[in-house]
């Protein structure tokens, strides 16, 4: 795992069953049908103690989709810890200066829609072709509650007040909590999974087709 658990445990406690146990509460207050996620629990279990520690997905050479992946996703968890300390900055001294760096480092992660694009988009529907549909249903709406987080939080910042002080600072703290929580996911669940299934004739027309939907916070795959 390219994420280090210290930087990881920083900002949230790691679910290594998978992301039920933490996500029964985080769905809850946004419809998501409970009964879905626990019926699916053995499932999910079953497929990470299955995968856990058989891929190397560090290995997979420049311009293959999952070493895009995990360079974006250390780009994105160095921006995250980038805003964690900027936040705390904003708390200590609310001024148009850390109001402005904030907004500045949130603009820069709505970079993250290209890769939960790509991940949605070109590898979900092979992923669901070979039967696998529970993860990337609740991984797709994790997703979208990330981006609508980032989204109130640039709009909390670019109209803001004091009174909705503390609603910016949860719309932040849930964007830096679960963004770090969604690496977790990708490399510990998503990619062994895909590892598993995909075959490499997918892989390339995943790798053809994501130059049209963009990279995040890098220029090239080759970084």
């Amino acid at each position: 795992m390219l994420i280090t658990i210290t930087i990881i445990q920083s900002f949230i406690l790691i679910k290594t069953a998978t992301f039920l146990s933490l996500d029964i509460d985080f769905f809850a207050d946004r419809r998501i049908i409970m009964s879905e996620l626990i019926n699916n629990r053995e499932e999910h279990l079953d497929r990470n103690n299955e995968i856990n520690g058989q891929f190397d997905i560090t290995a997979y050479q420049t311009g293959h989709p999952v070493h895009t992946f995990i360079l974006e996703n250390k780009k994105i968890s160095t921006l995250l810890v980038k805003i964690q300390s900027n936040l705390e900055q904003f708390l200590i001294a609310d001024s148009e200066i850390s109001r402005s760096t904030l907004l500045d480092n949130l603009n820069q992660l709505w970079e993250i829609d290209r890769h939960y694009s790509r991940k949605e988009n070109l590898l979900f529907p092979f992923l669901e072709k070979y039967g696998i549909n529970g993860p990337t249903t609740h991984m797709w709406a994790i997703d979208d509650f990330i981006r609508k987080a980032i989204k109130e939080a640039r709009n909390g910042i670019s109209s803001y007040s004091v009174d909705q002080k503390n609603t910016l600072v949860n719309h932040v703290n849930f964007v830096i909590e679960q963004g770090l929580e969604m690496i977790y996911r990708e490399e510990n669940i998503l990619l062994p999974m895909a590892l598993r299934k995909l075959s490499e004739d997918d892989w390339l027309k995943i790798a053809k087709q994501s130059p049209e939907i963009g990279y995040c916070l890098i220029d090239s795959v080759t970084e």
